[in-house]
């Protein structure tokens, strides 16, 4: 349920994301939000991660929460296919590249 003691303004957006900045009133916290859904043929993953990482980085110290499909697997175990190793470097690479921290929620 959404009310006053929650701000959120869009930076950013477009097909495949929305870049968010927030306030949390009652504890005086700001943070970033970013909801993105990933390219699911892979030839705009690089660009929208490349978005992401300028978001973050440009906000350091602010606590960003990126959620939503992403379209993409870390782990070998996580799917099977052709090109999966390449794949899941690139992308373990961006989510470095992005300074997030990967976790799942079941």
């Amino acid at each position: 349920m959404w009310n006053d003691d929650v701000s959120l303004s869009i930076v950013h957006s477009s097909h495949h994301l929305i870049l968010a900045k927030g306030f949390l009133k009652p504890s005086n916290q700001h943070y970033n939000l970013v909801c993105m859904y990933g390219d699911p043929h892979h030839l705009k993953t690089t660009t929208i991660w490349e978005e992401v990482a300028t978001f973050v980085l440009d906000n350091l110290g602010i606590p960003t929460f990126c959620m939503g499909d992403l379209n993409n697997i870390m782990h070998v175990n996580e799917k099977f296919g052709p090109n999966l190793a390449a794949r899941i470097h690139n992308f373990c690479c961006l989510v470095k590249m992005a300074s997030l921290i990967w976790g799942l929620v079941d």
